[in-house]
């Protein structure tokens, strides 16, 4: 008991610290309005931004999914440092200042505003890209409380049950989001992703000591675990194909254009900024993925034998039998920094896109700002609610959840890219609003369809995000063919913006 309640400290004082950062006045905007709630309108400096996206982008996908994942299927976990480096710092680069641009200039708030226009401000378009950014949202948001709430549980012996951490987590964050919306949510992470970061290497050094050292811990994996060092793993999972499709494309290419991301290309003062994030972020990114490896290999070789969702218990368990009450708190309270870091911004960007993609233009129309941004405060107590619920149903492990949602953003990946691309050959590409739909239709069919009724996922080894990207560019780019596309006008507003972006100066620099 006194060792569980010692487990405690650390994560009420951390979760104390985030309060004060959340509700604190420097938080409040001068302006009640929804457009400056969801994002910061005037432009929030390059460190907010930068902390703000690194810790919204990192999760209990991190602290302990990625631990859980390599207990799992060992080295591979470095496959997606590589190409959060290679693809996602890529994208990045070439579409945040392009996405910046634009919506500055235009006030998007959305991912569906800047699709929508492209495509005649279709109505079809907006919402079928409303309902993919949601659902990636909402999967994301309960895997980011479960990643903690199972720390918490473990380390406290269930003194602290599984579903009060949910609880707990979920309202901590719901209030200052609440108070808040985006300036709350860069606050807070401006100290989570800082701290998560600290920790995970903090935990990595200890967890080897436990075993003797880097050296003695890689003599026992080669002994007793070789399967763990090489491709494809103990399960076949990494096989060369995999390795590409898996991490590249849900990874990469998925995660680098997640609705959190766009509120803070959307946030950076000037398009410069938003290059910035391409090459600086990913190495945050790809540097939090080494230590986890050194943490799994700790866990394998000293409480082996957890097989499928209790992968994820085996770093909570080796604290617990191991390590003193005072250093389980800290790992506690990096957890959730980790998972309260997204799930703050996800429940962010969740709600600001129901409000201004749906209930503002099909719900309740022609309302004053107050009133809809009432209606966004009431909104982020009801994803709270469908949170909790969530939190509830496990289909896999945490890390396998968050390749799953990643898929879904990778579905409007390529028709994103295709409109602010700026040379020839991608600008020939006919694409059309049905297109663009029926793409989004099949390939989520064909999602869903792969995950939960096939018997096979990952047909001939490629992995299922790869095939649904396949299914929805081959519809898209089909169904285009015979149908109308966007107007002349249209097309040229955005090129001659693309243009611009590289002719003229960004915007006026304003400070947060």
């Amino acid at each position: 008991m006194s060792k569980a309640i010692g487990a405690l400290i650390i994560p009420l004082i951390y979760m104390v610290v985030v309060l004060v950062l959340g509700h604190g006045k420097w938080t409040k905007s001068l302006r009640l309005n929804i457009d400056d709630f969801y994002k910061v309108s005037a432009g929030a400096a390059f460190p907010l931004v930068f902390l703000g996206l690194a810790g919204g982008y990192h999760s209990s996908f991190a602290i302990p999914g990625s631990m859980g994942f390599v207990y799992s299927h060992g080295i591979g976990w470095i496959a997606n440092g590589l190409w959060t480096l290679f693809v996602a710092g890529g994208v990045m680069m070439w579409l945040a200042p392009r996405i910046n641009y634009l919506a500055r200039k235009n006030n998007y708030l959305t991912p569906g505003d800047l699709v929508a226009e492209y495509f005649d401000n279709s109505d079809g378009v907006r919402i079928a890209t409303a309902i993919a950014t949601i659902s990636f949202s909402v999967g994301y948001m309960f895997t980011n409380v479960i990643g903690p709430a199972i720390l918490i549980s473990t380390l406290t012996n269930n003194l602290v049950t599984y579903d009060v951490a949910c609880f707990v987590i979920i309202l901590v964050v719901a209030s200052y989001v609440w108070r808040a919306g985006i300036r709350g949510t860069m606050w807070t992470t401006v100290l989570q992703a800082c701290w998560m970061f600290v920790v995970v290497y903090v935990a990595a050094a200890y967890c080897t000591t436990l075993v003797g050292g880097i050296k003695p811990m890689m003599a026992a994996m080669k002994e007793h675990y070789i399967e763990y060092l090489t491709i494809p793993g103990p399960k076949g999972f990494l096989t060369n194909v995999t390795w590409f499709s898996w991490a590249a494309i849900a990874i990469g290419l998925g995660g680098a254009l997640k609705p959190v991301t766009w509120s803070f290309f959307y946030s950076a003062r000037k398009p410069k900024e938003a290059m910035k994030i391409g090459y600086t972020i990913p190495f945050y990114l790809a540097g939090i993925y080494i230590p986890v490896v050194f943490i799994g290999f700790a866990a394998l070789l000293i409480v082996p034998g957890l097989t499928g969702v209790s992968a994820d218990n085996s770093f909570p368990k080796l604290l617990y039998d191991y390590a003193p009450a005072w250093f389980g708190g800290l790992i506690i309270a990096g957890a959730m920094g980790a998972g309260m870091s997204t799930l703050d911004a996800e429940t962010n960007i969740s709600s600001c896109i129901f409000i201004s993609d749906i209930y503002k233009r099909y719900i309740a129309p022609g309302k004053d700002e107050r009133h809809y941004l009432i209606a966004g405060r009431w909104s982020i107590v009801v994803l709270a609610i469908i949170t909790y619920i969530f939190t509830h149903y496990r289909f896999s492990i945490v890390a396998i959840i968050a390749t799953l949602v990643n898929a879904i953003v990778a579905l409007y990946a390529p028709t994103v890219i295709l409109i602010l691309s700026k040379g020839k050959l991608l600008k020939s590409i006919k694409i059309t609003a049905a297109g663009y739909i029926c793409g989004m239709i099949t390939g989520g069919a064909l999602l869903i369809y792969l995950n939960f009724i096939s018997k096979v996922s990952n047909p001939l080894g490629w992995h299922y995000s790869a095939w649904v990207l396949a299914t929805n560019v081959i519809v898209m780019l089909l169904v285009s063919q015979f149908t109308k596309g966007p107007s002349v006008e249209s097309k040229q507003k955005f090129e001659k913006s693309i243009d611009e972006l590289y002719i003229k100066s960004a915007p006026e620099e304003v400070s947060l």
